[in-house]
């Protein structure tokens, strides 16, 4: 900063407006400024830089995992694309690696366009995990629950969009209170939506019961 002299040097922060996923600190500063020489600030990137890489190995890991699942059951698939559980455990397989590709690898991309693809990204996570259990449990036959498990799946997709959306309004300085507002709207659409993968295993366990009370009766009669 050159040599020592007096005088007032202001930083001006921005607070976002407190969202449905905000804990509070979001917005400010997330620790000590630092201030100094170019390649004094250079070194100590470098070294957060490492700590942070060295942090996540074991999450690389898992999710390199994950990926090669992910060409596994998609390579399966193209084998036969009757295998519809081959196709939705490779798209749900491939999420994490999505989503860490757009949160954990610091893309030069801007806060909204990254807001925006990871909401999207967790909506299709949602919707993969239900047809994976649907085909998991043997499910697809019953035509109404895949009707409305199908309805449910755009409706998650729909709102997860416009969710991640908001961040642009927010980057336009629209008025806080609308989006607030919004947001609450959108993310009581969301939240009921995370019941579907408990659902489908109530109804997969209720129609086994009924298959096995439905054997039981063929069999006293038989007997």
């Amino acid at each position: 900063l050159g040599p020592a002299r007096k005088g007032v040097l202001a930083v001006r922060v921005f607070k976002l407006p407190s969202m449905s996923v905000d804990d509070g600190s979001a917005g400010g500063f997330e620790g000590l400024p630092l201030a100094g020489s170019p390649e004094a600030i250079g070194t100590k990137q470098e070294a957060f830089n490492f700590r942070w890489l060295r942090g996540r190995q074991f999450l690389f890991a898992l999710t390199s995992l994950y990926g090669l699942a992910s060409i596994l059951s998609f390579i399966a698939w193209l084998r036969d694309r009757k295998q519809r559980l081959l196709f939705w455990m490779a798209a749900f397989t491939f999420m994490p690696v999505l989503e860490l590709v757009l949160s954990g690898l610091h893309l030069p991309m801007s806060g909204m366009w990254l807001t925006f693809a990871i909401q999207t990204a967790i909506a299709v996570r949602e919707l993969c995990q239900w047809f994976l259990l649907i085909y998991l449990l043997q499910l697809d036959g019953h035509t109404k629950l895949m009707r409305a498990v199908r309805t449910a799946a755009w409706v998650g997709v729909l709102v997860g969009a416009l969710d991640g959306a908001l961040a642009f309004a927010l980057h336009f300085n629209s008025p806080a209170v609308p989006i607030q507002i919004a947001d609450a709207i959108l993310t009581a659409i969301i939240l009921p939506l995370e019941l579907v993968p408990i659902l489908l295993v109530i109804y997969a366990i209720r129609q086994r019961q009924r298959s096995e009370e439905h054997t039981s009766e063929l069999q006293s009669h038989h007997d």
